[in-house]
C-alpha cells in the first residue's frame, strides 16, 4: 500500500489545483469589477479612496479600502491580459496549504479528509483579496509551528509579514490574533507546568507580537483600518444578507459537520492531545470559534487544525 500511496499523493494533488485553477478561472465573484474599477482610479490618481465614489446608494461617504494595494495589483494584471497568469498565482496560493498537507500526509484516510478539506475550499477559491489572506495565514502558521515544534525560531519576519498583509486584505487581523492566541498560550502552559520560559525570551515574544501590531498601522488608514474592520465584522446586514459571512452551521453543513466532528473527536482523545503542540492547539481552538460564528473563516480554521485533523501525524510537541 505504501507503493501505491505516493503516486496516489501526485494524482490528487495535481486534480486539486485543476480544479483550484478552473474555479479561479470560471468564479464569477460579484466584487471582481469593483476591484477593477478602484484599483484603476487608485493607479490614475496615485492615491487610495477615502470616499465611496461608487455606490449608488451611499455616494460620497467615508470609506476604507482594505484592500487597496490588491485591488491596485488586479487592475494592472487585467489591464495587462495577464488574467490568466492571476488565475495560476491565486490557485497557488490556495493550493499551498493543500500540497504541505498531502506531503505530510501517510495515510489514504488522511488524504481523503484532505480531499473533503479541498472540497469546502474551492467554494471560496477564486481571484479574490481573501485567498492573499489564506496564504499569509499559512506562512504565519508554519513559522509558529516550526518555532515550537523545531526550535527554529523566524519570528523576526513577522513585523514585516504583517505589514505588508495589512495594505493587501483585512484578513491580517486573524492572523495577528492567532500569533497572540498562540503565543500567550505557550508560555501560559510553561508557567502553569512550573517550567516558565526565560523572562528574556517572554519579552522577546511580546515584543514581536506588540511591533507586528504597531506595523499594521503603516497603511494610508492608520488605525481607521481597524475600526472598518471593527465595523464590517459587527454589521448585521453584513450577516443576515452575506453568505460567507454567515454562522458556519447556517451553510455548507456536510463539510462543517465532518471537519468540526473529526477535530473535536481527536482534541478530546487523552494521548493525541497531550502529543499535539499546545500553541497551535489553542490557535486552532480559536479559529474553531471564528469558524463557528462565520463560515468565511473556514479555511483559516483548516490551515490550524489540519495537523489534529491528519491521521497518524502525533508527532507534534511543546
Amino acid at each position: 500500500m505504501k507503493g501505491v500511496l505516493v503516486p496516489a499523493k501526485i494524482i490528487i494533488g495535481l486534480a486539486i489545483f485543476t480544479g483550484f485553477f478552473y474555479a479561479s478561472i470560471i468564479t464569477d465573484d460579484p466584487d471582481s469589477w469593483w476591484h477593477f474599477k478602484v484599483g484603476e482610479w487608485e493607479v490614475v490618481n496615485k492615491a487610495v479612496p477615502h470616499f465611496d465614489e461608487y455606490s449608488f446608494t451611499m455616494p460620497g461617504h467615508q470609506w476604507v479600502n482594505h484592500e487597496w494595494l490588491t485591488d491596485a495589483g488586479l487592475w494592472w494584471m487585467r489591464s495587462r491580459g495577464l488574467w490568466w497568469a492571476a488565475g495560476i498565482l491565486f490557485s497557488l496560493l490556495a493550493w499551498a496549504p493543500v500540497f504541505s498537507w498531502i506531503k505530510k500526509t501517510r495515510s489514504f484516510s488522511g488524504l481523503a479528509i484532505i480531499v473533503v478539506a479541498a472540497a469546502f475550499m474551492e467554494r471560496v477559491v477564486g481571484i479574490r483579496p481573501q485567498i492573499i489572506s489564506l496564504a499569509l495565514f499559512f506562512a504565519v502558521f508554519e513559522i509558529i509551528r516550526l518555532r515550537f515544534e523545531e526550535n527554529r525560531n523566524y519570528f523576526w519576519a513577522f513585523p514585516a509579514m504583517f505589514l505588508i498583509w495589512a495594505n493587501l486584505h483585512g484578513g491580517f487581523a486573524l492572523g495577528l490574533a492567532f500569533l497572540g492566541v498562540s503565543v500567550f498560550a505557550h508560555h501560559a502552559y510553561l508557567f502553569f507546568s512550573k517550567r516558565p520560559a526565560k523572562a528574556s525570551d517572554v519579552w522577546r515574544d511580546i515584543a514581536v507580537v506588540l511591533v507586528s501590531a504597531l506595523a499594521t498601522l503603516v497603511n494610508p488608514y492608520g488605525v481607521r483600518l481597524y475600526y472598518e474592520l471593527y465595523l464590517v465584522a459587527q454589521s448585521s446586514d453584513t450577516a443576515n444578507y452575506i453568505t460567507e459571512w454567515q454562522p458556519a452551521l447556517n451553510t455548507y453543513i456536510f463539510s462543517v459537520v465532518i471537519i468540526i466532528g473529526v477535530f473535536a473527536a481527536f482534541s478530546l482523545y487523552r494521548d493525541f492531545r497531550r502529543a499535539y503542540c499546545r500553541p497551535l492547539f489553542a490557535g486552532a481552538v480559536f479559529m474553531l470559534a471564528m469558524f463557528l460564528k462565520s463560515v468565511r473563516h473556514g479555511t483559516f480554521f483548516l490551515v490550524s487544525a489540519m495537523p489534529c485533523l491528519l491521521p497518524n501525524q502525533i508527532c507534534l510537541r511543546v
